[in-house]
C-alpha cells in the first residue's frame, strides 16, 4: 500500500517561507514508512528562483518532476503554484533515475534504467516518467527508446509543459533532487504491492477536413514549409491571425500520416522564425489540416472522466492527472475551471495531484488486448494507484 503527503505553496520570492512552508504540510518526521519518494511539478520560477533546489536538499529522499503551466491538488490549484506529493510505503519499493542526453546517440535509458533495477528487490510494475520537450527530437521516439529499455512496463509521464524560447531555441526544465536538465529525462520505478489503473480521453475534432495542405519541409519534430512556403502563410490562409499565433496549441491540427492510420489531433506552437513545434517527429509527405475545439469540449471530456475515476477510487491510495497544456489554451481566462472541477468531484475520495503537460505519456491497450505505452495529444490521462 502506498500512503501520501502533498503540499503546496504560491510563494516564489521568498525560498526560505516557502520551504518551510512545504516541510510543515509534509510532516515527514511522523508520515514517512519504509521507502519514500517525491513527484514535483511547478511553475518555472520555483525552479529558477531556488524554491526546488532548496526543497530538495531538506528532504532525505529523492524529488523527481518538471517544470509546468498550472498544478493542482486538494488544497489549491493555479498556473503559478509548486505542488510535491510523496510517496511513502512499506510493501513498495521507488527506484529513481536520469537518463543520458536525449539528443545524444544510441539508447539514453539503457544504462540508468539497469542501475535503477539494481535497486528493486521485485520486478517492475510502474515507470512514473518525467521528459523535457527537444527541438528536433520527437517525444514519441524518446518514449519508444525507454519502452525499449524497459520492455513491457507500463510507462505513465508527461512532458513538461513550461516553455521558454531563447531566439532559436527553447526549454523545457525537469528536475531530479534539485538540479535542472533540458536535455534529460527523469524517472521513478516501482516495485512490489502496485497495481495501477490508467485512464485517458481525449477530443475529437470537429472539422478534420478543414483546409488540408501537405507538409513539404520538416527538420525532425519543426515544420519548415507547409505546401512549399512557410507555415505562418499557410496559418493566416486557413484564418488563424498573427495576434493568435502565440495560442496555436488551442486549435487541434490534424496530422494524416497516410499509413492506414485514421488522422490524429496534434499540438504546435510557433516558433519565433515561424516555423511549426511539435511533440512529435513529423515526415515530409504528411497531411496536415485544421481542426475546431472550444471550452465546452474541454470540460465535458474531463469531467466524464474525473466522475469515472471517482467512481473507481474505492481501494486506491493516489491518483496522478495530467491535462494537455492546449485544454489550458482553449478555456481562456478561466485558467483554473479543469483543476476546480477536479477538486471538486475528487472531494471524499483520494488525493490527486494534477498537472498541465508538453504530452501526455499513459498506457492504451490494443484490440487484442496488449498494453502498449503511448504519447498523446489534447488528452486528460490519469494514473490510479
Amino acid at each position: 500500500m502506498i500512503t501520501t503527503k502533498t503540499a503546496f505553496t504560491t510563494e516564489i520570492d521568498d525560498v526560505d517561507a516557502a520551504v518551510r512552508s512545504l516541510l510543515e504540510q509534509l510532516d515527514i518526521e511522523h508520515s514517512l514508512l519504509a521507502h519514500s519518494v517525491g513527484v514535483l511539478t511547478c511553475f518555472r520560477d520555483f525552479i529558477s528562483g531556488g524554491v526546488v533546489k532548496a526543497l530538495s536538499d531538506a528532504l532525505p529522499f529523492d524529488v523527481v518532476g518538471c517544470g509546468c503551466i498550472g498544478s493542482g491538488c486538494q488544497g489549491a490549484a493555479g498556473e503559478m503554484q509548486l505542488v510535491l506529493t510523496v510517496f511513502s510505503s512499506d510493501d513498495v519499493v521507488f527506484s529513481t533515475g536520469v537518463s543520458e542526453s536525449l539528443s545524444g546517440g544510441g539508447n539514453p535509458f539503457t544504462d540508468a534504467y539497469t542501475k535503477a533495477l539494481a535497486g528493486l528487490p521485485d520486478p517492475p510494475k510502474l515507470i512514473l516518467f518525467y521528459s523535457p520537450h527537444l527541438s528536433g527530437i520527437g517525444n514519441d521516439k524518446t518514449l519508444g527508446l525507454f519502452s525499449e529499455a524497459a520492455p513491457g512496463v507500463p510507462i505513465f509521464g508527461t512532458i513538461s509543459s513550461s516553455f521558454e524560447f531563447q531566439t532559436d531555441k527553447y526549454s523545457t526544465p525537469v528536475v531530479f533532487n534539485g538540479e535542472v536538465y533540458d536535455d534529460n529525462a527523469g524517472f521513478i520505478v516501482l516495485s512490489g504491492n502496485v497495481r495501477p489503473d490508467f485512464y485517458v480521453t481525449a477530443l475529437a475534432p470537429q472539422n478534420p477536413q478543414k483546409s488540408k495542405a501537405v507538409i513539404t519541409k520538416t527538420n525532425g519534430t519543426r515544420v519548415l514549409e507547409i505546401n512549399n512556403k512557410s507555415p505562418v502563410l499557410w496559418l493566416r490562409d486557413v484564418g488563424i491571425d498573427d495576434d493568435s499565433f502565440a495560442t496555436l496549441a488551442s486549435f487541434p491540427v490534424i496530422v494524416d500520416y497516410r499509413d492506414g492510420t485514421a488522422p490524429v489531433p496534434r499540438a504546435f506552437l510557433v516558433a519565433p522564425n515561424g516555423e511549426l513545434i511539435s511533440s512529435l517527429y513529423i515526415h515530409e509527405g504528411v497531411g496536415i489540416s485544421l481542426g475546431e475545439m472550444n471550452d465546452k469540449d474541454v470540460m465535458t471530456t474531463s469531467t466524464a472522466l474525473v466522475r469515472e475515476i471517482a467512481a473507481n477510487s474505492k481501494g486506491k491510495s493516489f491518483v496522478l492527472m495530467h491535462s494537455c497544456l492546449s485544454r489550458l489554451f482553449v478555456l481562456g481566462v478561466d485558467t483554473t475551471a479543469e483543476m476546480e472541477m477536479i477538486r471538486s468531484h475528487m472531494a471524499g475520495t483520494v488525493p490527486f495531484h494534477f498537472c498541465y503537460s508538453g504530452g501526455e505519456i499513459c498506457p492504451i491497450r490494443k484490440e487484442g488486448g496488449e498494453e502498449i505505452n503511448r504519447l498523446h495529444n489534447f488528452s486528460f490521462a490519469a494514473c490510479a494507484l
